[in-house]
Formats: structure tokens, C-alpha cells, sequence
């Protein structure tokens, strides 16, 4: 459970309206091509791109908050839709270590528990976490 000041800007967000997408990126898409090749269409960009597509046309003003491990993944995402998905900050793409820290994976993680629907990634323990956390 987050900090009780990390609680109350989640709180802020109003997230309940909205619908929450994890999207795994980095070192996952190597292992993937390597351990899981059968399931890369349903996690590569296109499947995200479809789904995307999808939300939007039955409702156009729906807003998508993204959590991403990946810069280029917020900046294409958001390019196509950009009066859809919303991510709290852009992602660093000069750390060499860690490309999001903590505290923001952790942030992350509990406004895509908060979100009203939830779209993640197939085989990542981040949105497997996600999942059983809303289901309780």
C-alpha cells in the first residue's frame, strides 16, 4: 500500500473515469521474442494501436492513462491520440539505469488500480500484480 501522501495525489487524479493500460516495454520484449514468441501479437504495438483504436471509436472524448516503462512507447501512443492518453511524466530517456523509478512504478501501479477498466500487458508480473490487486 502507498504512503498516505502518494494515496492522496492518486486520489486527485479522479481516475474513476478513467481506463487504466500497462504497456511493457525494455528488457521484456527480448525475453518475450525469446521464451514466448506465440503470444507477441498480443502484446506488440499493434494490438495496443487496435485496442486503442477500439476504445476511442465507441467513445472519442475517453481518456486512457498509460503506464509505460518506455519513453517512445508514451510518444507514439500519445502522438495518435493525444486528446486520449494522459501518463503522469515523460519518461527520462538519458538514465541509463532504471528508466522510471521507484516511486512512479509505484504510483503507476495504484492509479491502474483505481482505474474504472484495465488493459495490461500479457506476461508481465507489473500488470499480473495490477489484476489480482483489482480482483482482490
Amino acid at each position: 500500500m502507498p504512503n498516505e501522501n502518494i494515496r492522496r495525489y492518486i486520489e486527485t487524479l479522479k481516475l474513476e473515469e478513467i481506463i487504466g493500460m500497462h504497456i511493457r516495454r525494455t528488457d521484456f520484449l527480448p525475453h518475450i521474442k525469446k521464451y514466448y514468441y506465440d503470444i507477441i501479437p498480443e502484446i506488440d504495438n499493434i494490438y495496443f494501436f487496435n485496442l486503442i483504436k477500439s476504445i476511442v471509436k465507441k467513445n472519442p472524448k475517453q481518456k486512457i492513462f498509460l503506464a509505460t516503462d518506455n519513453r517512445q512507447t508514451q510518444e507514439i501512443f500519445f502522438q495518435l491520440y493525444p486528446k486520449n492518453i494522459i501518463f503522469l511524466k515523460l519518461i527520462d530517456e538519458n538514465n541509463n539505469k532504471r528508466k522510471t523509478d521507484l516511486k512512479d512504478a509505484i504510483i503507476d501501479l495504484f492509479c491502474l488500480i483505481s482505474c474504472k477498466e484495465f488493459y495490461g500487458t500479457k506476461e508481465s508480473s507489473f500488470s499480473k500484480f495490477v489484476e489480482n490487486y483489482r480482483n482482490k
